[in-house]
């Protein structure tokens, strides 16, 4: 097995890493996106919605209702993608120049 192999196919891993890893977006009702973070594809992250007080002494907390993630952040991830195979390209090409010994 050469180099050029190992390059190529550790770079095919961490492209399929990634794309089970992906970004996420909560997009609300008015269109607005918000990041929500990295989770696995099938488990969206989600957010607490609490609210917390100290109002003289007294605690008040609120257990609002969860934000959860819906949409992939597709912009985000084919950018990760591109500059992961520019790198894998660029390994490869670099491999492909040097002399090769015997």
């Amino acid at each position: 097995m050469n180099i050029r192999n190992i390059i190529i196919g550790c770079g095919l891993l961490v492209m399929v890493a990634m794309a089970l890893y992906p970004p996420w977006n909560y997009q609300d009702e008015n269109g607005s996106n918000q990041a929500m973070g990295y989770n696995f594809l099938w488990k969206p992250p989600a957010r607490s919605n609490d609210a917390k007080a100290d109002i003289f002494g007294l605690k008040i907390k609120i257990d609002g209702p969860d934000t959860k993630a819906n949409s992939i952040d597709m912009s985000k991830l084919l950018f990760q993608e591109v500059i992961a195979l520019a790198i894998v390209a660029g390994l490869v090409f670099l491999v492909r120049l040097t002399p090769q010994r015997t």
